[in-house]
This record gives C-alpha cells, sequence and structure tokens, in this order.
C-alpha cells in the first residue's frame, strides 16, 4: 500500500510530496499535511490522504480496511464536520477513470469515499484548516479507542425497524448502515443478509451495484424471492431499458443485455398488479418477447397499455401468442396432476424443478405438498447437492411459518398468548407477504379494534418493528385508521428505549395520517409530545434533518394547539443555536423562515458566516428553467423563495395542480430541471410527468428543505 501511497501524489496530485517531507510548507498547512501523510505512510488502515486537483478543488479520500469500516469514518467525518465546509461526495467508488483514484482502487476491491472543501471556501483559511486539524483529530481518535468486543447491540428488530423505514423513505445510506449492522450481528440468515443488502442498494439506486453484484448468477440460477424479482426488474427497467424505443432498438443487442438475468424473463414475475410496478411489469414484457416467451400475452396486468405489449411482440418477432396460451394452460393442467399424483422420486422431483419458477402462491402448495411425501422418498432425493439447495430454500421460506394471510391475522396474532420467541417470526412473515394484501380483505373496524387492544410487552415490541411495512401499505391502499390508533401507534414507538434517527421519519408518517381527518386537541397534543419525546431520545445534528421535516409538515398542516406546537420548536430551537456553525444553509434558511413564521423575529439567531455559507454553490444557471411539483403550496413558495437567492439567474416555476392541466404540460415540455415532490403529488399529475420525463429529480421528503436539499445535490453531483 505505501508504493501506492507514493504514486498517489504523482501528476494529478498538485500537493508536492517532497515538499511535505522537507517541511516547506508554510505553517500550519505544513503540520496537517505531515500529519495525514504519516498517518498514510504507517499503512495503520483507515487514513485520510489529500488531494489538489488543476482546479484548486480541495479533496480528501477516506481509505480502508473494508466496507464496515469505511462507513465507520464517514460517519464520524460527518458527526465531526458536519455539512457546512465539506461536500460528501454520496458515491463509494469501485472504479473510476481518473488515474490517481485508479491508484488506491488497486488494493481497494470494497472501494473508497471522498469529500471536498467547497472552491468558495478556499479564501477562508481558518476553515480549511479546521477542517484539515478535525480530519487527522478524527483518524487518531478512531485507532486510539479501545479495542474491546461490542457487547451491547442493538435488537435485530430495532435494526429492522430503521432498515424498512429507510427502504421505505429511499433513505439508500441509511438502509446500508443498517444492512451492515445486521451482517456484523450475525443474527440473520446468509440468505435474508444478501436479500436485505440488494433492498439498501435499490433504496441508494445503486443500479451497477445491482446488476453486477456477484452473487447474481446464483440468486438468478434458482427461484428468486419476490422482492428481489421486483428489484432486479426495476433495476434493469432503470439502467438497461432506460433508454428503450421499439423503433430503434436492437433485438440481438437487447438480448444480448439481458443475457446474465434472462431467467427472470422464462415465467411470469410474482409481483403485484398495481401501478406502482408499472415499470417492473414493462421491464419484463420487453426482457419476456426478446426471449420469444409469448405467454406476455396471457399474462402482462391490465396496467399496461395492451397495444404497446402487442407493439412489443411485434418488435420481438412473436407472431403466434396462441398457441404459447394454448401450452402454458397444458402447463397449469401437468402442475395439477404432478400435485396430484401418488408420491414417488419421479414427482417429487418433477415439483422441485417446478418450484424453481413458481411464484409465492404455487411454490407453497408444492412444498406443503412434498411435506406430505414419506421421508424415505424426500431423504433419497437430498442427496443430491442440486436438489438438496432447492429443497432448502423452500423450507426456509415456507417452513414452520405461522399462516398469516392479511392484517387481521397479524393483529389476531399478536393478540394471542404466544411464546415469544414465535412472536418474533412473524416479521419475516409479514415482510415477505404485505405488499400483497388487498384493502378489500381487511375489516378496518376489526383492524382498529386490534391496534388498540394490544397490550402484551413482546406483541408490543413486534408491532413497534412492524410500523413501517404497516404504514407503508396503509398509505398505499389509502387505509383511514382511527385518531385513536394512530395515536395508540406513535405512543407504541416512542416508548421504545431504543429510538433511531429513522424514527422520526416514522413519527411524520404518522402524524400526516392523523392529519388527513378529523381529530381532536387532545390527539394532536399527544401526538406533538409523542414527536418531541423521540427527538429528545436521538437529538443530534444527524438527526436534524429528519426533525425540521417533521416540523415543516406540522407548520404547513392545520393546527389543533399552537403552544404544543410552540413548545416542540422551542427545544429544536434550542438545540440548532448550540450547534448554529455545523448546519447546511439550507438548514439555516428553513430555521429562519420558521422562527420569523411563529415568533416574527430572528434576532435570537448566530448571523455569522451566514453570507459566506449562502454562496457555497458557485454555478451559472443563466437561461436555465427550474420546475417545482407539490401540493404543499408553502413548501413550494418557501423553497422557491431559497432557490431564488441562491441562484438570482434561475428562472423558478411552481405547480400544485392535481391533474394534467395545460400549465403542467407546458412545465414539463419546458424546464431544464424538474424536482418533483412525490410525497406530496396527485396520481393523475404524477403520470403526466413521469411519461413525458425521466430526469426528474425527487425529493426525500414533501417539505421545502427536502426540495432544496435535493435541487443542491443534483447540481453538486452535475458540476463537480
Amino acid at each position: 500500500m505505501k508504493n501506492n501511497i507514493l504514486r498517489f501524489f504523482d501528476d494529478g496530485n498538485n500537493w508536492d510530496l517532497n515538499k511535505i517531507r522537507s517541511g516547506s510548507y508554510p505553517e500550519p498547512l505544513q503540520s496537517h499535511l505531515f500529519k495525514m501523510l504519516s498517518n498514510a505512510e504507517s499503512e495503520k488502515l483507515p487514513f485520510i490522504v489529500p488531494r489538489l486537483d488543476e482546479n484548486k478543488q480541495l479533496w480528501f479520500y477516506v481509505v480502508s480496511d473494508n466496507l464496515l469500516q469505511l462507513n465507520e469514518i464517514i460517519s464520524m467525518v460527518k458527526a465531526y464536520l458536519g455539512n457546512s465546509y465539506i461536500y460528501l461526495d454520496p458515491v463509494e467508488y469501485k472504479s473510476s477513470s481518473d488515474a490517481i483514484e485508479k491508484v488506491l482502487l488497486e488494493k481497494l476491491e470494497h472501494g473508497f469515499c471522498r469529500l471536498a472543501i467547497p472552491i468558495a471556501i478556499n479564501v477562508d483559511k481558518s476553515s480549511v484548516y479546521w477542517v484539515f486539524d478535525s480530519l487527522n483529530k478524527l483518524i487518531q481518535q478512531y485507532h486510539e479507542r479501545p479495542n474491546l468486543l461490542r457487547t451491547i447491540k442493538r435488537p435485530v428488530g430495532t435494526i429492522l425497524r430503521s432498515f424498512f423505514t429507510a427502504c421505505k423513505h429511499r433513505r439508500g445510506e441509511s438502509a446500508y448502515d443498517c444492512y451492515l449492522e445486521l451482517k456484523v450481528q450475525q443474527s440473520l440468515s446468509n440468505r435474508n443478509i444478501l436479500s436485505i443488502e440488494f433492498q439498501a442498494l435499490y433504496a441508494a439506486s445503486k443500479w451497477n451495484d445491482i446488476l453486477f453484484h456477484p452473487k447474481v448468477s446464483d440468486l438468478l440460477s434458482g427461484r428468486v424471492p419476490r422482492k428481489l424479482q421486483a428489484i432486479f426488474l426495476r433495476t434493469i427497467k432503470e439502467k438497461i431499458f432506460n433508454t428503450f424505443n421499439i423503433e430503434n432498438s436492437d433485438l440481438d443487442l437487447v438480448k444480448q443485455s439481458l443475457l446474465p438475468y434472462q431467467t427472470l424473463f422464462f415465467s411470469p414475475p410474482d409481483i403485484p398488479k398495481s401501478e406502482e410496478y408499472i415499470h417492473e411489469w414493462q421491464s419484463w414484457v420487453i426482457g419476456a418477447c426478446a426471449y420469444s416467451n409469448a405467454k406476455v400475452n396471457q399474462f402482462a396486468p391490465d396496467i399496461i397499455d395492451t397495444n404497446w405489449v402487442k407493439s412489443v411482440a411485434v418488435w420481438a418477432g412473436l407472431t403466434q401468442p396462441h398457441i404459447q396460451i394454448q401450452s402454458e394452460i397444458s402447463k397449469v393442467s401437468h402442475l395439477d396432476t404432478l400435485l396430484c399424483e401418488e408420491p414417488c422420486t419421479q414427482a417429487a422431483q418433477s415439483l422441485l424443478q417446478e418450484s424453481l419458477f413458481a411464484d409465492y402462491a404455487i411454490a407453497k402448495r408444492i412444498y406443503l405438498r412434498l411435506s406430505n411425501y414419506p421421508s424415505s422418498i424426500i431423504s433419497g432425493l437430498l442427496e443430491k447437492v442440486a436438489i438438496n439447495n432447492i429443497w432448502q430454500n423452500l423450507d426456509k421460506e415456507y417452513g414452520e411459518q405461522t399462516e398469516i394471510i392479511g392484517w387481521n391475522s397479524v393483529f389476531n396474532y399478536l393478540s394471542q398468548d404466544n411464546p415469544a420467541n414465535e412472536i418474533k417470526n412473524i416479521i419475516q412473515v409479514v415482510a415477505q407477504q404485505f405488499e400483497y394484501w388487498k384493502k378489500s380483505d381487511v375489516d378496518i373496524d376489526e383492524l382498529n379494534v386490534g391496534i388498540q387492544s394490544l397490550s402484551n410487552s413482546a406483541a408490543s415490541l413486534i408491532l413497534r418493528d412492524l410500523l413501517p411495512l404497516f404504514i407503508e401499505w396503509v398509505e398505499k391502499t389509502e387505509t383511514k385508521l382511527s385518531p385513536d390508533s394512530i395515536e395508540h401507534l406513535m405512543l407504541t414507538l416512542v416508548i421504545d428505549e431504543n429510538n433511531s434517527i429513522e424514527d422520526l421519519l416514522l413519527c411524520n408518517d404518522l402524524i400526516d395520517q392523523l392529519l388527513l381527518q378529523p381529530h381532536s386537541k387532545t390527539q394532536y397534543v399527544a401526538m406533538v409530545d409523542a414527536i418531541a419525546e423521540c427527538w429528545s431520545n436521538v437529538e443530534s445534528i444527524n438527526a436534524l434533518e429528519h426533525c425540521l421535516e417533521v416540523f415543516e409538515n406540522l407548520y404547513d398542516s392545520p393546527c389543533a394547539c399552537k403552544n404544543t406546537r410552540l413548545t416542540l420548536w422551542n427545544s429544536i430551537q434550542s438545540f440548532v443555536i448550540q450547534n448554529w456553525v455545523r448546519l447546511t444553509p439550507i438548514q439555516k434558511f428553513v430555521i429562519r423562515d420558521t422562527c420569523k413564521a411563529l415568533i416574527g423575529t430572528v434576532d435570537h439567531l448566530p448571523s455569522e458566516l451566514e453570507e459566506k455559507v449562502e454562496q457555497k454553490i458557485k454555478i451559472d444557471l443563466s437561461g436555465k428553467k427550474l420546475a417545482i411539483y407539490s401540493l404543499t403550496e408553502t413548501a413550494l413558495k418557501r423553497s422557491s423563495t431559497a432557490l431564488k437567492l441562491m441562484y438570482p439567474e434561475l428562472d423558478i416555476a411552481t405547480n400544485h395542480d392535481k391533474s394534467a392541466t395545460e400549465a403542467l404540460k407546458h412545465l414539463v415540455n419546458s424546464a431544464d430541471y424538474f424536482v418533483f415532490a412525490a410525497k406530496s403529488a396527485a396520481h393523475q399529475a404524477f403520470y403526466a410527468i413521469t411519461d413525458k420525463r425521466k430526469d426528474l429529480i425527487y425529493p426525500l421528503g414533501k417539505g421545502s428543505s427536502s426540495i432544496i436539499r435535493c435541487f443542491n445535490q443534483f447540481l453538486e453531483i452535475q458540476h463537480k
């Protein structure tokens, strides 16, 4: 590694290695550079190496022993430096065309991360030196920490709750941190850990990491879990079919690009036939047609335009789909025959082969049928390694599972006096199935009773960890819970001693549910008090982003008790004043704007450095037009005002129409950039926009801070 570090200071890095070693740079820069170089030359990982590029951009590269260590250092960087003086590149680099970066990658299969000091801050030498010093101290403290085994671990259910919440809100970085935490604990099977890794990569939109993951071929050689089928199909849509055009796409090239994933298209995917999955189904239709699988005509769901399906089939040269439909009917009849056949070795082997590409319901029927076979037949087959692997996968997915068919049965099961160790298994069952449960199969009154009647401590703990999945289902099916049930869920969440930052996002989801319907002042106060309790449990710079999102939601919604809301704001305000220097320009703007609205003054807030940090991003946007869409009009106004201050030359237009109006269509066609707040959008507007544009910028939340942040991050990545 030492030789690689020497080469890192070759052409492309304007820091002179000889000058650092000879002490030729002025103080205190010399001391900072020498300390950083000494850490690197000691080859004791982790360390950070500096780079000054030809544009005078100051870069710092985090070099670590493994991915877990890399993420630990990145977390420490965020805690030490905040976001005002550094830009943390969100990419984990595993490849690069840059000669200097290639030198590092020769020894780092897991990749590296990098961060930079914005060029606008270069003139402020004290700030630059502070960043150098902070990074050196960070590495020193990492190496000086006691080398002790961790004896205190977060409960697996709590980590999964954070993971599911992060995935729901597309917080890929947080989801990946949870994956690493679960991987280190080794509390889940390798199969489940692999599934969680793919879900985390999907939440971060890391399409290449999904498609070229070393385990992809192994996964696709057998029956692919439901969740991963959707992930692979959406990834293929985003990465391979993103420019697909029937008139111009070459069939042979499409087949070649899909070759490693071809087994996905041999049978219809076991994913919901809802509009939410239209991109996944489109991906399957294209791939299935490309591989001459004419049962597309039978299994393409109604959400996809029939004429489009026919056009794709013609493009792929499919001219006799009716023959395939008949063969599909024959195939189903063949499966029924196998299931009814007297137990024998040949029938068992055929059923196991059928299970490889069967959907969830059929695979479960196969497993239950084989479970009733004589043990002598099954044990004889299991001597073959390939067949044994198929059986083990079926047994893991369907063996000894609690029979759960919907949310009513979930709450009924939790209310029974079941052993705590058995109750824990329900999380895995629900995670696999909840997206397939229909609103029509749920008795809402019974559901409300089930929620409010839970008092058993073990059951309440599981309910708490199931919350992100339950809320996701409630939102997607537009199920309206009673205010009492929502309050009960909120209290169940915040009484946990192991609150995490992601729990603030769950608080926001729950308060959304309450604000959508009539509620009492008492219920409003209880909910806001619960949010304050959660904030006090996780109060930190890293949690502030989520907390501001929650408060913006409260501020933009009807308020049943202004004093309670103001009390929560005072708690947030007290923290931000103490940590003002570590806040981002966006956070400072939101805080100032909120103070003006709530108390009419910002005189009590610190004012130093304000002008400097507001000019952090230096990009000429003359002649460019930004469109922002959201149904939350107050968030539109705040975000457009802030962005106009940051980029005076930028033309900004906003829209909050609930349908595809002419004004919205004009924006879709005329804007250079389009920020679409999907969490505050109408379905009709969504499809009008997404059908026309594939370059939308999506905020992670629906508040002004999320809108401003996502546009700034987009510009930084585009112009870095």
